[in-house]
């Protein structure tokens, strides 16, 4: 009987080593922390770029996925053609001076190897800024971790900021995590970002924070935010400022903790219209505002602010976009 115990305790052993060593190697990262915060330049052919209207697009492209993002279903290389194309054209026929995206997929599996902030990029767009937040060997998800044929696979992903106007002094900032996730969760759950860059429109320079906050925990958005708006708070009278992103929060819902960011004195949210209007998720039949664009009044005026539904079902966020200029002088 002893021996027998001792075989089952060795077995036993060795399956959760087997196990350990699984998740240790899935978990690791493909890459080197000099590549999870890059400026990427590009030559174009030179144009007067016009600083009296400039306009600021955010947009989180879910991979390119659709509506099939989170899901368990079978994706063909075509879906995602088809919607770097729409995103594409539309993005050329709106042709904004800023685009700050989330859900970016630089080379994964789950998207067929295509650099998405590369493609945008080649619109014409001489700076690019990446903050990477997952990069995973092999990500068990969204399917049961012993079902490989639906797991996500090698994930290198992040948010970006793709700019017509220079970048510089880009930052990747990791937010306070979630404590509430299970142990065979953490090792392959998404950092969430503050992407920070410096904008220099024909001299005069935009502070932009680009974000993408916790979605299934509500006291660690919480702590997020709370961060955030200490941030916004000791640069919101130095310069012209934006504040964007996809916030996975509705402020229309008495539980939003984006109160804490309204509260901020010159910190304004860029209104789309009506509350039906402002919804951006899903994009088939939006029901919840996500997405958003704040900025300080006292040094930007914003002339209109749209969600862009012509993007359709490219991803399952819809984009919202603002049109603005800069004053002249604080407050005028």
């Amino acid at each position: 009987m002893k021996r027998v115990l001792r075989y089952i305790f060795i077995l036993s052993l060795l399956v959760f080593l087997g196990l350990a060593g699984l998740v240790f190697w899935a978990s690791s990262p493909n890459h080197g922390l000099q590549d999870y915060n890059t400026l990427i330049t590009k030559e174009f052919e030179s144009e007067a770029l016009d600083d009296s209207l400039l306009q600021v697009v955010t947009y989180n492209i879910g991979f390119l996925s659709g509506m099939t993002n989170n899901r368990v279903v079978d994706t063909d290389k075509s879906l995602y053609e088809q919607n770097l194309r729409t995103v594409l054209s539309k993005l050329a026929d709106i042709n904004p001076d800023i685009i700050c995206l989330q859900e970016v997929d630089y080379n994964s599996d789950r998207s067929f190897h295509v650099d998405q902030q590369e493609a945008i990029q080649e619109l014409g767009y001489g700076y690019a800024g990446k903050a990477v937040n997952w990069d995973e060997k092999h990500l068990p998800f969204p399917g049961s971790p012993f079902d490989f044929s639906s797991h996500y696979g090698s994930v290198f992903s992040g948010q970006s900021i793709v700019s017509k106007f220079p970048l510089s002094d880009i930052k990747r900032i990791v937010l306070e995590r979630s404590k509430q996730l299970p142990f065979h969760v953490g090792p392959f759950y998404i950092e969430r970002l503050m992407q920070r860059s410096t904008v220099n429109v024909n001299g005069r320079n935009i502070q932009l924070m680009n974000v993408h906050l916790d979605a299934f925990d509500p006291m660690a958005r919480t702590k997020q935010i709370t961060f955030i708006k200490e941030y916004v708070e000791d640069i919101i009278d130095e310069g012209p400022m934006l504040l964007v992103g996809d916030f996975n929060d509705d402020i229309e819902l008495d539980s939003s903790c984006l109160s804490v960011l309204t509260s901020i004195p010159d910190l304004a949210v860029a209104e789309t219209g009506e509350v039906l209007e402002s919804r951006t998720f899903p994009s088939d039949d939006p029901k919840e505002r996500l997405d958003y664009i704040f900025y300080n009044r006292a040094f930007i005026e914003m002339l209109d602010a749209s969600v862009l539904h012509e993007f359709g079902t490219s991803s399952d966020h819809l984009p919202v976009l603002m049109s603005f200029r800069l004053k002249e002088t604080k407050g005028q």
